[in-house]
């Protein structure tokens, strides 16, 4: 098997995704190539991991992944000279070298293959005198070692310098020199020969002399062989570091799986001391039971049966011992008979004892049932009795005020149950007559006016229910959010407490969304709940908003741009009332996260479709040749237009909903498709793994079993699409990601997972979406890995179909990598804060932990509650704000169910009497600040309108102004002589240039000539060169007026609105007017108008009113003159966007009051839809009103 980067990587993709130890990793890969040693695999694997990043193209990338490694290896000039790492580990019978092959660089190559692979300093010298054919022993090891030390030194600064030419090669080249390295021995032997032929006088000297050289090589040799020892232990001991420290990482995690099985153990012991405490209660019962068993025995002793038996034993102990004195053995078969006798009579009299036993306390508990039964019958006969003799329900006090519990059914009908406050009475009065046989009065229930009276007395219960739970928590968080509804602005407040719990505090209606408006919000809505606690005790509120604010841990909002400056005002704030104290925590909604992904993934997407460059699905149709331009690409508009025909709560007029279920039904199907309304989160990669899932079924639904000639442009552009190949891989890839990514994410989102250990889920997840935007091979099969382990979303037939259809692979793993890749930008951007580095990222204060025990990971508290509001301004639409957040509060927090219930009688009284005086004050002072806001709002428009105004005045004045200099200077120039001329007229050179420019100014800013030429600097030649070019090419109509005066627009008059109609009366026909001779200051088009006919259904036509044009949809067709049409309407200030209302605008049209049609209308979340000309809209209007209406 040959060892490639691809092997490699594959390899460490393997160890992040089982999460096992580098050692696990290098046996398996030492069993695979025996020959390599295993402390070098994973330097290898980390090396390419390292490695891969840096490749850009695809060519690199797969050069790169097919490079094999050579494990056997053991260095250049070692290779050269045909030594590889297996001959110089097991093969110590080397062939000699030639002289010029032993070289400094295969000395140091050597040196280095010891170090690495922990060899003694002695196998230079064996492996040397092998390759030189040397006598063993003849190199010294100590002088070679100092050699080679050397040799390597002066190597490594030859390469810090980079010295890279002819200096290096000449010494790696050089010849290695054996001289030096000469044996100690040898040497000490010449010199003892050297000794003795000098010493001839002396035999006695010479002898002790060689006595004691012969001593000090041998003290000498066992240093040697000591120091090799050593050095053989230190090479041991590295070793040993080495796997000590690659051991350290997996005992670490070890460790922290041992901690995480201790708490479970402890929690485990806990619950079994618990047990055991049971136990023993339960010991302590039988050991009562026992001691009244044992008293029953005893009085049984002196029962007459009890004597009476035992009176009967002794007699028959007496006859037996008689029977034994008298008889001898022939009586042995008598005497077992007795026996036997003897043992059945004990038998009958222990089960006797027990029947008795059973019989006593049978009756002691039929004794105890019978009482309660007659305990039962006279409560039921007294209750009977009441029934009969009264059949009234006193709905009214003494004072003829409604009774408490009036009151707290209406508050609670109202606010969780939903019921309107006129139809109140009604549900009390019927389920008194069918559940309590009792007639009700309508005189004795309350009206429409009291009962929406006592719904805002529900509104102050719900806040005092609010602020008695902050001031009794340990901690708790803020939520904010805000919306836009109908042109006014809602910020929702909610509170999480360090229960978990999360209450509603309501919506307030605001101006604007700005930082400072969003502190006084809060803080008012603080003091508000402060103010209604101790209503009656007003010195002790501000100590319980300190309070309150005290106890504030987080604040939990979205990622706008006003938040982070409320953010900020929130924490100076705090400071400023409270001092010195802990700063608060920060926190985004990390389920906005899948909204970046759907981002992302729709921009890669787009980009991958230009690259490709050809239209795609119903693009390739005649018929949808005009909505080409649209700026959404073909699979998000396929995911949006399949669901909403084929899914529930989609489009009435052009789905087909009914028509799909039921032939799913026929082919023993269930749709899976869901709503593309649902959840806004996830809903683009859940509709897409749908849409794979009944591909075939889609095309042969509207193929064979929809008649032909009957599907609408929408259901023609669902089919087209359905049956490209590229846009079912492309939403398979999206399908898959659901799978593998947004779904578990969903999930994880959604639990209880402490917000200081989410880090360690979107750690991996980036780790993850790093290395399948390298690689997604691993995404292309059944087995997909499960980024989050613990949040799985099941895999059923959906996800099955995702591996088994795919039309074209290649494509779908390019798709996956791009993808991933723009996820991995998506990230680092929205999850920065729990990524290394990050501010919550493994964070190990205990402290810390605490307190933020209860902060959620999302903030969609905030985004169900606005879906109530939603329902309820829908629902009620002439209900004030006030109302609305009585009933959501009321309904989320459960205020009278749940906490109002628990009160005692008396505190229940005590609070229905303090909430009579506050409810009329409550709404007067939400009514007041609407009032505000509305008076902001119209001082905010009116300064608009006066900047405006002062704004077209300045403009005005400057257009006077240049038309009284073109005047001093005679006038307009309409032709390139009357430039000649103009400049005649002046004889200094400063006052023809400046009457040019004045002209120059006069064409671009009075007649609104748009020209690059009209520029006022440069010489005198070119201005008169420019000029007469412009005039040349411009307009003679444009540049004709009767009067200069008529070139200066005049100030923009209000139109007041009138009612909707366009009747015949309204046009009449009059002679035609020069509009550009009007409206100078903007150069517009003529236009014409054709009569329209209808023709088409689904066609957008614009449609003329008085007050305004409306744009709209063709819903059926009378004739060629007359159609039915629904409108949209208009979205607020952005004139360009426009929405369907929530009830239908339909109208009856005249074609003769079409001025456009044809054009092309947008969407790119199915709510909101533009057009691209509405400005040429506007100015056909414009044209068409002053045509045929003035």
């Amino acid at each position: 098997m040959v060892c490639t980067n691809r092997f490699l990587l594959q390899v460490y993709y393997l160890k992040m995704c089982l999460q096992q130890p580098w050692d696990t990793v290098v046996q398996l890969c030492s069993k695979i190539f025996p020959s390599c040693p295993a402390n070098r695999f994973r330097h290898i694997i980390e090396t390419a991991v390292s490695s891969v990043v840096s490749v850009s193209s695809d060519n690199e990338r797969e050069v790169f992944l097919a490079t094999e490694h050579n494990l056997n290896f053991a260095g250049k000039y070692l290779e050269e000279a045909g030594l590889s790492r297996h001959r110089l580990l097991e093969n110590f019978s080397l062939e000699p070298l030639q002289s010029q092959q032993l070289t400094n660089g295969l000395v140091v190559d050597l040196e280095h293959f010891r170090r690495k692979e922990h060899l003694p300093h002695w196998y230079i010298a064996t492996t040397l005198e092998m390759l030189m054919g040397t006598q063993a022993g003849s190199i010294n090891n100590l002088k070679l070692k100092k050699v080679v030390t050397a040799l390597v030194t002066k190597f490594q600064n030859l390469n810090k310098r980079k010295l890279q030419g002819e200096t290096l090669n000449s010494f790696v080249r050089t010849a290695f020199v054996l001289e030096q390295c000469t044996s100690l021995n040898n040497s000490s032997n010449e010199n003892a020969t050297s000794v003795a032929e000098c010493s001839t006088g002396s035999t006695t000297a010479s002898q002790e002399l060689k006595i004691k050289l012969s001593q000090q090589s041998c003290k000498i040799k066992s240093l040697q062989e000591g120091l090799e020892s050593k050095m053989e232990e230190t090479c041991m001991l590295t070793e040993q570091v080495d796997i000590i420290k690659n051991d350290s990482w997996d005992k670490s995690k070890t460790i922290a799986q041992l901690e995480a099985s201790i708490q479970t153990k402890d929690s485990t012991i806990q619950k079994l001391e618990n047990g055991l405490l049971c136990l023993e209660e339960e010991c302590n019962q039988y050991v009562e039971n026992i001691d009244h068993l044992n008293k029953e025995c005893a009085t049984m002793k002196n029962s007459s049966l009890f004597k009476r038996l035992k009176r009967r034993e002794e007699t028959l102990k007496q006859q037996e011992m008689i029977l034994n004195d008298h008889t001898a053995g022939g009586c042995a078969a008598k005497m077992s008979e007795l026996q036997t006798q003897i043992k059945s009579l004990q038998t009958r009299i222990s089960k006797n004892k027990k029947d008795l036993k059973f019989s006593k306390l049978e009756k002691s508990q039929m004794a105890k049932e019978l009482v309660n039964l007659r305990k039962f019958a006279d409560n039921i006969q007294c209750q009977l009795s009441e029934l009969q003799h009264d059949h009234t329900v006193e709905t009214r006090n003494s004072g003829n005020k409604f009774t408490d519990d009036v009151k707290k059914c209406v508050i609670e009908l109202i606010g969780e149950a939903e019921v309107p406050a006129g139809r109140c009475s009604q549900v009390i009065s019927a389920v008194a007559r069918s559940v309590f046989h009792t007639n009700i009065d309508a005189v004795d229930l309350p009206s429409q006016r009291s009962s929406l009276r006592f719904a805002d007395q529900g509104n102050v219960l719900a806040k005092h229910h609010l602020a008695e739970e902050l001031l009794n928590t340990d901690g708790w968080d803020l939520h904010s959010d805000g919306t836009t509804k109908d042109h006014n602005k809602y910020v929702g407040h909610q509170v999480t407490l360090s229960s978990g719990k999360s209450l509603s505090a309501g919506f307030t209606l605001v101006h604007t969304e700005n930082s400072q408006t969003l502190l006084d919000i809060a803080v008012a809505m603080l003091r508000d709940l402060c103010d209604i606690y101790e209503y009656d005790f007003p010195d002790s509120s501000n100590d319980n908003f300190k309070h309150m604010l005290r106890k504030l841990v987080a604040v939990m909002s979205d990622r706008a741009s006003v938040m982070k400056a409320f953010n900020s005002a929130l924490q100076n704030k705090r400071g400023e009332i409270l001092g010195v104290v802990d700063p608060l925590q920060f926190l985004h909604c990390n389920a906005h996260f899948l909204l970046g992904i759907s981002s992302m993934c729709e921009k890669v997407i787009k980009a991958l479709g230009d690259e490709i460059g050809k239209p795609l699905g119903r693009d390739n149709l005649p018929v949808f040749h005009r909505f080409r331009g649209t700026s959404e690409c073909a699979i998000s508009r396929y995911i949006r237009t399949a669901c909403d025909t084929l899914g529930p709560r989609g489009d009435e007029k052009n789905g087909c909903r009914d028509e799909w279920v039921a032939f799913c039904a026929m082919n023993g199907t269930q749709s899976e498709i869901s709503s593309y309304r649902s959840n806004r989160f996830n809903n683009y990669f859940e509709g897409s793994a749908s849409l794979h899932y009944h591909r075939s079924e889609i095309i042969d639904f509207f193929s064979n079993y929809k008649p032909k000639g009957t599907l609408n442009l929408k259901q023609q552009s669902v089919l087209a699409d359905s049956e490209c190949n590229e846009i079912d891989t492309y939403i398979t890839a999206l399908g898959i990601i659901y799978y593998c990514v947004t779904g578990p994410y969903w999930l994880l989102v959604q639990s209880d997972t402490h917000y200081l250990d989410f880090y360690k889920y979107i750690h991996q997840m980036f780790l993850s979406f790093q290395a399948w935007s390298v690689d997604s091979s691993p995404l292309m099969n059944v087995y997909i890995p499960n980024i989050f382990p613990d949040f799985v979303v099941p895999h059923d037939a959906v996800f099955k179909s995702l591996y088994t259809a795919v039309s074209d692979e290649a494509l779908l793993k390019t798709v996956l990598q791009k993808i991933f890749a723009g996820l991995v930008i998506v990230t680092e951007r929205q999850l920065s804060d729990f990524l290394p580095s990050g501010r919550y990222y493994s964070i190990q204060n205990e402290e810390l932990r605490n307190q933020m025990s209860h902060c959620k990971l999302h903030n969609l508290l905030a985004e169900q509650c606005f879906g109530d509001l939603d329902f309820s301004l829908f629902k009620r639409r002439n209900a004030s704000l006030h109302h609305h957040s009585t009933i959501n509060m009321l309904k989320r927090n459960k205020t009278m169910s749940t906490w109002f219930d628990t009160k005692s009688e008396a505190q229940q009284h005590e609070l229905l009497e303090k909430v009579k005086k506050q409810g009329e004050m409550a709404r007067q002072r939400d009514k007041h600040i609407a009032t505000e806001v509305q008076q902001k709002l119209q001082e905010r428009l009116r300064e608009g309108k006066r900047k405006a105004q002062e704004k077209h005045e300045k403009e005005v004045a400057r257009k006077q102004t240049l038309v009284d200099k073109v005047r001093q200077c005679g006038g307009a120039c309409k032709s390139p002589s009357d430039v000649d001329a103009l400049v005649n007229k002046f004889t200094k050179k400063s006052d023809k240039v400046a009457a040019l420019k004045h002209q120059i100014q006069y064409l671009k800013f009075v007649l609104n000539v748009r020209d690059k030429q009209l520029k006022v600097g440069g010489s005198m030649e070119d201005l008169i060169f420019r000029l007469k070019e412009v005039l040349g090419k411009a307009d003679p109509l444009q540049l004709h007026v009767e009067s200069v005066e008529d070139t200066v627009s005049e100030p923009v008059v209000d139109r007041s609105k009138g009612s909707r109609s366009n009747s015949e009366t309204d046009i009449e026909t009059v002679q035609d007017t020069d509009i550009g001779d009007e409206t100078p200051a903007a150069k517009v088009p003529r236009y014409e108008f054709p009569m329209y006919e209808f023709t088409t259904q689904g066609t957008w036509v614009a449609v003329f009113y008085d007050e305004d044009f409306f744009i709209g949809q063709v819903l059926d067709i009378q004739s060629k003159s007359v159609g039915v049409v629904t409108f949209l309407h208009k979205c607020g200030v952005k004139s360009s966007l426009l929405r369907w209302p929530s009830s239908p605008d339909i109208d009856t049209v005249l074609a003769k009051f079409v001025f456009s049609h044809d054009f092309t209308m947008t969407t790119t979340n199915g709510r909101t839809w533009t057009n691209v000309d509405m400005t040429k809209l506007c100015d056909m209007y414009m044209q068409y009103k002053q045509l045929y209406c003035e």
